[in-house]
C-alpha cells in the first residue's frame, strides 16, 4: 500500500501497516519536530521499512502530494491538545479525494464535546466529498452523553457488517453507523467550508488524570 498520514505522534499505525503489509510505502507529516526526534530515538523509526517521516504540517503535505498517489490517507491531527478544525473542510477533503486512488480509504480521528457540534459538521463535510461514509464511536459519545473520539471512514465501499460485529465485541463497545443512522441518533449539521468555518471552538482533548479517558 501507499499511505499518507497527517499527524504522526508515535507512528503506531504506520508501524502496524509496515508489519502487516510488508513493502508498503508510507509518508508521515508531523509538525512537532522534537516529538519526531523523541519517537525516532525510542521507537526506532529509521528501522521501519518504507516509512518516511517529514517535519511538516499535514495540510501542506497532502496538498503537495500527486494525484492518485495513495491507497490510504489517515488524519489524526491535534495541536497541543486542540482539534485542528481547518482540516475538516470540504475544500481540504477534496484535496484528500484527489490524492486517493480508485477504491482508496480515508480515515479521520476527531475529538468533540458531548454536543457533537463539530463532529456532525465533519460527517456532513465528508459526505459532500465521498459517496460512502461510516462513523465509528462509543455509544455514549453518539448519544451526546460525554465527549470522545469519533472516527469517520470513507471509500467507495466499506465492510459495514464486519465493522458492526467487531464493534459489538470490542471491550468498550463501538457503534458503526451510516450517516442516515447517525442523523436519527445524533442529529445533523451543515458541512464545514472555508467560507463557513466552525465559529465555536472545540474543547481541548482531555488528558490523563482529569477523570476521563484520553483521546
Amino acid at each position: 500500500m501507499s499511505a499518507l498520514f497527517a499527524g504522526g505522534a508515535g507512528c503506531t499505525l504506520p508501524r502496524y501497516l509496515a508489519a502487516t503489509r510488508p513493502g508498503s510505502e508510507q509518508v508521515v507529516f508531523e509538525l512537532d519536530g522534537p516529538l519526531v526526534e523523541l519517537v525516532r530515538e525510542h521507537l526506532e523509526l529509521d528501522q521501519v521499512p518504507g516509512l518516511e517521516v517529514r517535519v511538516q504540517d499535514g495540510r501542506t503535505g497532502v496538498e503537495d502530494a500527486p494525484d492518485l498517489s495513495a491507497d490510504l490517507v489517515v488524519l489524526d491531527v491535534f495541536r497541543a491538545g486542540d482539534v485542528v478544525t481547518e482540516l475538516a473542510t470540504v475544500e481540504f477533503l477534496a484535496e484528500i479525494s484527489r490524492v486517493l486512488r480508485d477504491g482508496g480509504l480515508y480515515a479521520a480521528n476527531m475529538w468533540d464535546a458531548a454536543d457533537l457540534g463539530f463532529a456532525l459538521r465533519v460527517v456532513a463535510s465528508v459526505c459532500e466529498v465521498f459517496p460512502h461514509v461510516l462513523v465509528l464511536a462509543e455509544p455514549g459519545v453518539l448519544l451526546r452523553r460525554r465527549a470522545g473520539n469519533v472516527v469517520v471512514a470513507s471509500t467507495r465501499s466499506l465492510p459495514m457488517a464486519g465493522l458492526v460485529e467487531w464493534g459489538a465485541a470490542a471491550k468498550n463497545r463501538v457503534s458503526c453507523l451510516t450517516p442516515r443512522q447517525l442523523a436519527a441518533v445524533s442529529g445533523t449539521a451543515a458541512p464545514l467550508t472555508e467560507a463557513g468555518p466552525l465559529t465555536v471552538p472545540v474543547p481541548p482533548v482531555r488528558r490523563w488524570g482529569d477523570g476521563s479517558r484520553f483521546a
